[in-house]
C-alpha cells in the first residue's frame, strides 16, 4: 500500500502474514503446508526457555516479527524496519504458482494520529484528540452497488451503538506488481473514522469498537451471503492500533 510510504510516526509496528498489536511493529506470515497438516519438530529442536522466550508457545503455521521502541518514541523508521523484516521472511510451506501473488501479509501499528488528522482535514473533518476516536480499514467489493449497501449497514450500526461517523478515507493502494489471482479478488480499501457520542475511557472505548465491528460484520454477512456477495471484511476497528493487510 502506498500509505506505508506516507505514514509518519508510530511507536510500534507488527508485521505479519495476517496479524495485530500496540506502539511497535509486528510482522507475521502464514505458512500452511499443501496438505494443511503441520510437521511438529521435537522440543529439543527449539532453544531452551530463557527470559521472555518459552518454546512451548511456538507455533508452526506462520511467521511473526516485531519491532518496538522501548522508550515509546514514535518514528517512521519503525515501519520501514518492520516492512524489511516482512520482506525477508521466507515461506516454509506450500506456495502458489504465481510468483507475484502472495499468501497474505500485514502490519499492525499504533494509530498515527498526526498523519490521520492531517489527511482528514483535507476533507474538512476535524478528528478528536488522540485515543478519543476509532478507526480501521475495511475491504469492500469492487461493485459500487454492493459497496453502497455495506456502507449503509455500517453507518446504521454506528448510529445504533452511539457512534458518530466522522468520515471515510480512500486508502491509496498500488496493484502494479500483483498477479492475476490477486487482481481477481482485489478489494476497494476504505478507512472508517468514528467517535463515541459520549466520552469513554480507553479500555471501554476499544471494547465498544470491537463489539460494533462484529455487529456490522455479522449483519452484512447474513444479509448478503444469500445473494452470493461476501466481498466485505473489516480488518480492525480500534482507538489504539490499526492493521494494514495485503
Amino acid at each position: 500500500m502506498k500509505g506505508f510510504g506516507k505514514m509518519p510516526l508510530v511507536g510500534m509496528a507488527v508485521v505479519t502474514r495476517r496479524s495485530q498489536t500496540l506502539g511497535f511493529a509486528v510482522v507475521r506470515r502464514f505458512m500452511s503446508t499443501p496438505t494443511g497438516n503441520v510437521e511438529h519438530k521435537p522440543m529439543g529442536y527449539l532453544p531452551k526457555k530463557q527470559g521472555m522466550y518459552d518454546p512451548t508457545m511456538e507455533k508452526d503455521n506462520c511467521g511473526v516479527g516485531m519491532i518496538a521502541n522501548l522508550r515509546k518514541d514514535e518514528s517512521h523508521r519503525i515501519v520501514k524496519n518492520a516492512l524489511q523484516v516482512l520482506e525477508r521472511m521466507a515461506h516454509r510451506g506450500g506456495c502458489g504458482c504465481e510468483v507475484n501473488t502472495g499468501d497474505g501479509s500485514g502490519i499492525l501499528v499504533t494509530v498515527p494520529h498526526t498523519f490521520y488528522a492531517a489527511e482528514m482535514k483535507k476533507q474538512g473533518v476535524e478528528l478528536p484528540g488522540r485515543g478519543e476516536y476509532g478507526t480501521g480499514l475495511v475491504f469492500f467489493s469492487q461493485k459500487q452497488a454492493l459497496r453502497d449497501k455495506c456502507v449503509k449497514v455500517v453507518e446504521e450500526w454506528c448510529e445504533k451503538k452511539g457512534f458518530t461517523v466522522l468520515g471515510w478515507r480512500s486508502v491509496p493502494t498500488d496493484n502494479s506488481t500483483i498477479g492475476p489471482s490477486a487482481l481477481a479478488c482485489e478489494p476497494v480499501v476504505q478507512q472508517l473514522f468514528v467517535a463515541p457520542k459520549t466520552k469513554m475511557e480507553p479500555t471501554m472505548l476499544d471494547t465498544e469498537l470491537m463489539i460494533l465491528r462484529r455487529l456490522f460484520e455479522r449483519d452484512i454477512a447474513e444479509k448478503f451471503a444469500k445473494e452470493g456477495e461476501t466481498d466485505f471484511y473489516p480488518c480492525t476497528l480500534s482507538s489504539r492500533t490499526i492493521v494494514y493487510k495485503g
